[in-house]
């Protein structure tokens, strides 16, 4: 079967969450027998200024190979291509106008997201935008949308669609439908997202043949509040190159640190993870330090305490290395699609633990049989802390959540479409 994955931005070569789960899904279904093309930009990002958005376009466009599948970047027609419209006068709850949060959203628990989830949902199916008004904005930087999916219905390939902006995304999935071409969308979804990225997602996900869900919460979100029986629970994983030879780990040690692994960004939320170390070392009186796996700016270095040591740029190796031999993986992102991390620490026999506003992976904890490391405040994060440092956890058995198994998965979904 042909398969045409349809991708704003598309780096095979960085391990940005969001790429690693499209990269390995292309090479996974080409190991299930499919012919797989990748429709994408030649721009390797963007960056947000307000209402604006400057496309870097830095890659070369054409057509190629790429070991087994076929990429095609196509030319951002304009050099404001992306810039952004300003969002729909609604209210949006929670929201995070400026890039701070509306609210201190580090005190919701679960069932609080699940409200502000069916809050914003209920007013983005009462005020939908205008059609036209919709489609103007959906285009966003100008790949040729309509090119691509005409592409794909000559070759008769199903589209695999997602990550931001989700204006391409809904465009891409209403070209597909007045076209009656098979189109799935990847939800890289957190209800605490602001609340037009999500509209533009939540829409395209209702016109789409099926919704290929991360986390589990997802799945619940796009059934029971979107109506999309088409959702289901594909999952996503570590990267496969990323897998330790058997023994090569060595020997634990004396798991006298945790970790911290995350970008430089104020919703990965390193300042919680400083604030939970330093309270087990108030408890325990030992001297525990924090690992902190991020290239952090001078001024995220200005001001930690002595006990955080930044690690920039380890190996793929020296990061297993340093997850096997920790008490535990701290987790204190506000809010994720997914979480592939704590699966990296989860594989090699480090606890994990997850912070409860962040539903998706919350979620996914619960499905590993692992809830008992999803807290909701510093007292329940640190009795955890506290207790796995003396008791390391088994393995967990992530089979379920294998390249191989996401991929088998994905491949049936897209040759039996539910509609």
């Amino acid at each position: 079967m042909n398969i045409d994955f349809v991708l704003p931005i598309f780096n095979p070569f960085i391990d940005h969450g969001s790429f690693v789960h499209f990269r390995e899904l292309i090479h996974g279904l080409i190991r299930c027998g499919h012919d797989v093309c990748v429709q994408t930009s030649n721009s390797t990002g963007f960056e947000l200024n307000g209402t604006a958005a400057s496309w870097r376009r830095d890659m070369r466009a054409g057509r190629r190979k790429v070991g087994a599948y076929t990429l095609i970047r196509h030319r951002l027609a304009r050099q404001d291509a992306g810039r952004a419209r300003t969002p729909p006068a609604e209210p949006r709850l929670y929201g995070m106008p400026g890039g701070e949060p509306a609210v201190d959203i580090r005190q919701l628990t679960e069932s609080d997201v699940w409200e502000v989830a069916k809050a914003t949902t209920a007013q983005m199916l009462e005020a939908p935008p205008d059609r036209e008004r919709r489609l103007q904005e959906a285009l966003g930087p100008a790949l040729p949308v309509r090119r691509i999916v005409a592409a794909a219905k000559a070759r008769r390939a199903a589209i695999i669609t997602g990550y931001f902006p989700f204006q391409i995304c809904h465009a891409t999935v209403m070209e597909a439908r007045r076209t009656g071409v098979p189109c799935y969308v990847v939800p890289m979804f957190h209800p605490l997202h602001p609340w037009h990225y999500n509209r533009y997602l939540g829409e395209a996900a209702r016109h789409a043949t099926g919704i290929l869900c991360l986390a589990p919460f997802a799945v619940k979100y796009f059934r029971e509040l979107l109506g999309q029986p088409h959702a289901h629970f594909c999952g996503s994983s570590a990267p496969t190159l990323d897998l330790p030879a058997p023994g090569v780990l060595g020997p634990r040690g004396a798991r006298d640190y945790f970790v911290f692994m995350g970008r430089d960004e104020p919703g990965k939320n390193l300042a919680e993870a400083v604030q939970l170390v330093q309270a087990v070392r108030r408890q325990s009186g030992r001297p525990y330090t924090l690992k902190a796996i991020s290239s952090l700016s001078a001024d995220s270095l200005r001001g930690l305490p002595s006990f955080v040591i930044p690690v920039a740029q380890p190996t793929t190796l020296e990061v297993a290395r340093i997850l096997h031999g920790a008490a535990a993986f701290l987790f204190p992102s506000l809010f994720e699609s997914f979480g592939i991390v704590v699966l990296e620490a989860l594989r090699v026999g480090t606890p994990a633990l997850v912070k409860s506003c962040n539903i998706a992976t919350a979620s996914l904890m619960e499905f590993l049989k692992l809830k008992d490391l999803v807290y909701a405040n510093e007292a329940e994060a640190v009795a955890t802390m506290l207790r796995v440092a003396q008791a390391p956890l088994p393995v967990p058995d992530l089979s379920y959540l294998s390249w191989d198994a996401i991929s088998r998965r994905v491949s049936d979904i897209v040759a039996t479409p539910s509609r």
